[in-house]
């Protein structure tokens, strides 16, 4: 498929409506999940430099309220999950350089929109088990991506130099472990261009079964594994993004069968009915698209 044809297939299917933007303060948005407890309402937050914080939001970018994080630090939060019992994972594991030695992800009680604070309840601090040098030469260590999918929370690496990503489980939930060594699950070629092959997000449908991975070139759809939790081992297909329309995007999850992506500029882009594109056009291993 042509870079052309891919760009002309995303901006049929993929629109945003006049206002669908976030306005301040949410001015750098860098995650994205739709609530499982709250009806039409998503947690958003921001990059690194912002209070700890959280916005629920709808999906047209309207605030519905801005609820203080107690019990947390903001030193680079990159995304948000959801669990089945009602818990938020605020993902503090920014590492450019892979140099950060205070990896860890904060679990709170999901808060109504309109509460003022909220108390994390659990921190998850972790390293990964294969790095042994800071900074780490290759810059493996980063990420972007957390998604919590039958009754475990995983993360997915931005790696900087060769388009590929690796996919970590948490052994231990319960916070009480002190730091923990994450498991390595599996790794996939995302994309054969370093730069857009960059995993900037990642969420899951409610039941587990599928599961999208934004990336600054493309959304990949992959369903669950038959046996094991590799994620990564069922690509069913590929939709080809335009950076130069959608700039620099760093947030996706689920509206039911759509997909809602935003970028940090705070434009929000819906793909509708991302579940039902013709597999047979996406499938396979993922490959540069030509002129």
């Amino acid at each position: 498929m042509t870079r052309l044809l891919a760009t002309a297939l995303l901006l049929a299917a993929c629109t945003r409506p006049t206002g669908a933007r976030y306005p301040a303060p949410i001015l750098e948005a860098s995650g994205l999940v739709a609530s499982r407890q709250h009806p039409g309402v998503f947690w958003t937050h921001n990059d690194s430099g912002d209070e700890a914080r959280v916005f629920a939001v709808r999906s047209d970018g309207r605030i519905l309220g801005e609820v203080a994080i107690q019990g947390a630090t903001h030193v680079d939060w990159e995304d948000v999950a959801v669990d089945d019992a009602g818990h938020l994972y605020l993902a503090d594991f920014g590492n450019n350089r892979s140099v950060r030695a205070d990896l860890r992800v904060y679990r709170l009680p999901e808060p109504a929109p309109g509460a003022d604070r909220a108390r994390v309840d659990r921190v998850l601090a972790f390293r990964y088990p294969d790095q042994t040098r800071w900074p780490d030469p290759e810059e493996r260590f980063d990420a972007e991506a957390l998604f919590w999918a039958r009754g475990a929370l995983y993360l997915l690496t931005k790696h900087r130099q060769d388009g590929r990503t690796a996919l970590y489980r948490f052994p231990d939930l319960s916070g009480a472990a002190g730091e923990q060594v994450l498991v390595r699950v599996g790794e996939r070629q995302v994309d054969a261009d370093a730069k857009l092959g960059r995993v900037t997000a990642a969420d899951v449908t409610p039941d587990g079964a599928h599961l999208v991975v934004l990336t600054y070139g493309a959304l990949l759809l992959f369903d669950r594994p038959a046996t094991g939790d590799d994620y990564l081992a069922n690509l069913q297909r590929r939709i080809d993004l335009d950076p130069k329309v959608l700039r620099q995007c760093e947030a996706v999850a689920w509206d039911g069968e759509d997909v809602l992506v935003t970028n940090e500029q705070g434009d929000i882009f819906r793909l509708r009915a991302a579940r039902r594109w013709p597999a047979d056009r996406w499938q396979g291993e993922v490959e540069r698209a030509g002129p």
